[in-house]
Formats: C-alpha cells, structure tokens, sequence
C-alpha cells in the first residue's frame, strides 16, 4: 500500500491516502512507536483542518479584493452622487434647476456615474463585457459565497445580499441617468446598505477566526452618509489613501513604471 510521510517536528507519522473521493479529515494516522493518545489526537484535530485552512487562504484574497473594489465604489462612485445632487459643486445648481443645462457640474456628475455603472470592459471572446462594480465588488462577493467557506443558510443570506445590491445598482445607474440628484444619492445610500448586510453575513460566519486574531479576514461596515464617515477613523484613513492614489501626481508615478517586459 502506498504510504505518505509527513514530518511533525522531530517525528514522522505515516498517513495512507485517503479514500476515493474522502476527505483529510478520513485518514488514519499510523504513529512512530511512543506518540502519545494526546498527540495522535491533535494530529488528527490539524490534518482535519487542512481543507478548511486552504478554503480560508482564498477566502481571504477575495476580502481582500473586495475591499479595494469597496474604496472604489464608496469614495469613487459615491462623490458622483454626492456631486450629483449639486451640493457640493462650485456652482451651487441642483438637476432640477432650469439654470442646470448638460454642462451644469450636477448634470455632468451623475452622466459620468450613469456611464461608469454601464460601461462593460474586461470582455473575454464570446461573452459579454462586464462592469467596473461587477468586476471590483460583485466578483469577489460571490467569490467569497461560492467558496464554500460559510455555512450553507449563511451562504444563501450572502447571496441574497448580493442580488439585492445588484439590484440596486441597476435602479441607481437609472435614477442617474434621469439626472435625479437627490433620488440618486439615496439609491447610492440604499446600495451601501446592501453591502452592510453582506458585510455582516460574512464578519458573523467567520466570527470564530476574526476573534482569534485573523483580521484579514473582517470587513468593516461602510459609512451611509458623511456624518458616519467623519466618525470612522478606518474609513476616512482608506479615504485619505484612495483620494492620494487618484491623484495626477499619483497615476503619473504610475503610467512611468515599466513592467518587467518593458524593463528588458
């Protein structure tokens, strides 16, 4: 019979392959002559941790991604809406002004926020293009739902979430494109909202391994509006880090560096 070795320390413990289609946790550890009961149990208890450890290593990745796509979509995304209500602009005209022509700054904010939530890019032949939120926050999020790391009832919670913000994402592009200011911002809000209930799904099913240190591993929840924000020492220090990365400064560092082909 075929045998593997793998080494703990200073002994080695033999492990037969597993079963046709079983799981680590399946295998019988033959142990070098004086393991203890004890060790041989906590041998067992780590090899039965292995598939999940691996799950948690990717899982981990697609949080990360996420997050990086949620800088964008919190702090890129949400200053079109928010300029998109005439607020804060530097001519102070709402939408809904009849001093507000196409090139009124509201009416420009929210034409660009209606096309970046509709241009598809990153197409592969013979599908369809996808869109930067598709590509930067639904990706990873239903990524980390099909990794098979949550519970199943927790899983289908996180999907839910998912379609909801989807969902939304699509009344918000529409609610841009009609150049409704304010109806716009709170479509952005309700869509925030969406991605706090994914957020707290997920934070909840891994609660065990976030209490024992793996932070990477936590998503904290994103700020509704700007009173929310200013509280949030996490989210205004990713805010100060995204708006210095978008920076012209920032993104001609960027275009000058030479990928490994070019640096040949």
């Amino acid at each position: 019979v075929a045998m593997r070795s793998i080494i703990t320390g200073p002994r080695a413990s033999i492990l037969p392959p597993p079963p046709r289609g079983g799981a680590d946790a399946t295998w019988r550890i033959v142990s070098a002559p004086g393991l203890s009961p004890a060790a041989l149990a906590a041998e067992e208890a780590q090899a039965s941790q292995r598939p999940r450890r691996r799950k948690l290593n990717l899982y981990r990745g697609k949080v990360q991604d996420l997050r990086v796509g949620l800088d964008t979509y919190l702090f890129g995304f949400g200053e079109l809406a928010a300029r998109g209500t005439g607020v804060s602009t530097t001519d102070g005209l709402r939408p809904e002004d009849p001093a507000c022509d196409p090139s009124c700054e509201a009416a420009v904010a929210l034409r660009r926020l209606a096309a970046r939530l509709g241009e598809g890019a990153f197409a592969r032949r013979g599908q369809a293009a996808v869109t930067e939120v598709e590509r930067q926050v639904l990706s990873p999020m239903l990524g980390m739902v099909f990794m098979g790391t949550l519970g199943d009832e927790q899983a289908d919670q996180a999907a839910r979430a998912a379609g909801d913000f989807a969902s939304s994402v699509a009344e918000l592009r529409s609610s841009a494109k009609a150049l409704q200011g304010q109806g716009t911002l709170q479509r952005f809000r309700e869509s925030l909202g969406y991605l706090n209930a994914f957020i707290s799904i997920s934070n909840t099913a891994l609660a065990t391994e976030i209490a024992d240190g793996d932070t990477e591993l936590n998503l904290v929840p994103l700020p509704i509006d700007d009173v929310a924000l200013a509280g949030s020492q996490h989210w205004t220090e990713r805010q100060t880090a995204f708006l210095e990365a978008q920076s012209p400064e920032a993104v001609f560092r960027r275009s000058q560096q030479l990928s490994p082909l070019q640096s040949l």
